[in-house]
């Protein structure tokens, strides 16, 4: 392969990291307006520990998710629901960036490796020529 062809490899891989980033910054925007409704009603860090207590019924998660619908007219648990998904969104993207960078890395490597054998070629090849004159 020559550097003309890994370097778009490289800029396509470093494209693909861009895209990746600015979708995890969608997906942070997201959880801020996820998070809205729910602020003051439960701790964010034990969203999950909320959506349990919800499905085994707990008598003080149903009493808030009672007053939560009274007051904001909203589902208590589908808006858990709604966040946690959207954390996940999140730590997918983010696995899907460390990737990407991997798969960069391994372009600019090889990008680097061929750049340096034609440098390389560069430099024996002439006196070479020379000599078979």
């Amino acid at each position: 392969m020559t550097s003309e062809e890994l370097q778009e490899r490289v800029n396509k891989a470093a494209e693909t990291v861009e895209k990746k980033m600015a979708t995890i910054e969608r997906h942070k925007k997201q959880l801020v307006k996820k998070a809205q409704p729910l602020e003051g009603w439960i701790d964010l860090n034990r969203y999950n520990d909320y959506r349990y207590n919800m499905e085994l019924r707990d008598r003080y998660t149903m009493e808030l998710r009672d007053r939560y619908k009274s007051e904001t007219g909203r589902d208590l648990y589908w808006d858990i629901w709604d966040y946690s998904n959207k954390l996940s969104d999140i730590r997918g993207a983010e696995d899907s960036l460390k990737e990407a960078k991997r798969i960069l890395t391994s372009w600019n490597v090889k990008l680097d490796a061929q750049l340096e054998k034609e440098r390389t070629i560069e430099k024996v090849l002439p006196p070479i020529f020379n000599q078979l004159k």
